[in-house]
C-alpha cells in the first residue's frame, strides 16, 4: 500500500498533473508527489509513460534549450490527452461506486457478526 501501481491509473495522474500546464519530467514528478503524498511514482516509469503518451499523440513534446545545462523536454496535453483524461474520469467514478458498494456491504456484514 502507499505506492502507485505501475499500471493503468498512474497514467491518469500524469495526465491530470499536466492540466496545470506544460512541464518537464522532474517538475512533473514533484507536482505529482506533492499532490498525492505517500504515493511514490518512480521517475523511470514516469519517463517511459511520457514517451508512450507522446507516441500515442496524447502529449506534445517541446524541447527547450534556452536555459543553461541540458535541453529540457516539456510536455503538454493535446486534445487527445484531454479526451483520455475524460475517459479516466468515467472509469474512476465507476470504480469508486463499485468499491463503495463493497465497503458498505462489508460494513453491514461485520455489524451483524
Amino acid at each position: 500500500m502507499g505506492a502507485f501501481q505501475h499500471g493503468h491509473h498512474a497514467q491518469a495522474f500524469i495526465l491530470l498533473a499536466l492540466t496545470e500546464g506544460p512541464s518537464y519530467g522532474v517538475k512533473l514528478h514533484e507536482r505529482i508527489e506533492k499532490k498525492i503524498p505517500g504515493n511514490k511514482l518512480d521517475r523511470p516509469f514516469l519517463y517511459r509513460t511520457l514517451n508512450r503518451l507522446e507516441r500515442e499523440g496524447k502529449v506534445n513534446l517541446h524541447l527547450d534549450d534556452s536555459q543553461s545545462g541540458p535541453v529540457r523536454k516539456y510536455y503538454s496535453l493535446t486534445e487527445r490527452g484531454w479526451n483520455e483524461l475524460a475517459e479516466f474520469e468515467k472509469d474512476i467514478r465507476f470504480r469508486v461506486k463499485t468499491l463503495s458498494f463493497f465497503l458498505d456491504e462489508y460494513g453491514r456484514i461485520m455489524k451483524g457478526k
